[in-house]
């Protein structure tokens, strides 16, 4: 039976490898794994290579990887509006979950409170965090975190290289900066200012828990 890190470890996304040269893109579809929106099997570059990403009615592929891995308000609204929702719902972009969590609108949302953040990753609901790595905690980096079953949290980073899954303490929180050794280095979770993200149900607005851990 896979221990919780090797499932996360069989799971991650790595940005250049599985996907395109896009942490926020990497750490998105990672979390959409984790929630059941995506075959756990399937990495971003199945979405990148599927026939609807391909075909060029549906914006090219540079106007695709721009919705999966800025936060501008365009890439936001593009990928809400007309990315996520092809990626979750068509056969034909080639990474649809065969059961997946809900049958109803969804979309990945922005927001700026650790509070919030913390309340969130307590119930189970995995948060795309930026991060920084040099003493300015200016965000220079995104990762994926989620809580287990039993409570206790992970770190799954992006970045090629190893450890790419890191447990972290008992006391974690948001609200202070915490040290980590990745497969980035030395980085501090969260930057600041706070960025955070998850999926959530459009109209409910209900976040979407981890199915996967």
């Amino acid at each position: 039976m896979e221990t919780i890190k090797q499932k996360l470890t069989h799971m991650r996304e790595v940005e250049g490898v599985t996907g395109p040269l896009y942490c926020l893109a990497s750490a998105k579809f990672l979390a959409g794994k984790l929630v059941g929106l995506y075959d756990r099997r399937k990495s971003l570059n199945n979405f990148m290579g599927s026939p609807w990403a391909s075909d060029r009615n549906n914006g090219g592929l540079g106007k695709i990887k721009n919705a999966w891995g800025h936060a501008d308000r365009a890439a936001v609204e593009d990928f809400n509006n007309r990315v996520l929702k092809a990626s979750v719902e068509l056969e034909g972009a080639g990474v649809k979950a065969d059961h997946p969590p809900t049958t109803n609108p969804v979309e990945f949302v922005y927001f700026y409170n650790a509070r919030v953040a913390d309340h969130l990753l307590n119930q189970h609901v995995p948060v795309v965090a930026g991060v920084a790595w040099d003493d300015t905690l200016v965000r220079k980096h995104f990762i994926t975190l989620v809580a287990d079953s039993a409570g206790a949290v992970w770190e799954v980073d992006p970045w090629e290289g190893e450890p790419g899954v890191v447990p972290l303490s008992d006391d974690f929180t948001f609200t202070q900066e915490t040290p980590v050794h990745s497969s980035m280095g030395s980085i501090t979770i969260p930057s600041r200012p706070f960025f955070f993200g998850y999926y959530r149900e459009r109209e409910s607005e209900t976040p979407l828990t981890a199915t996967a851990v």
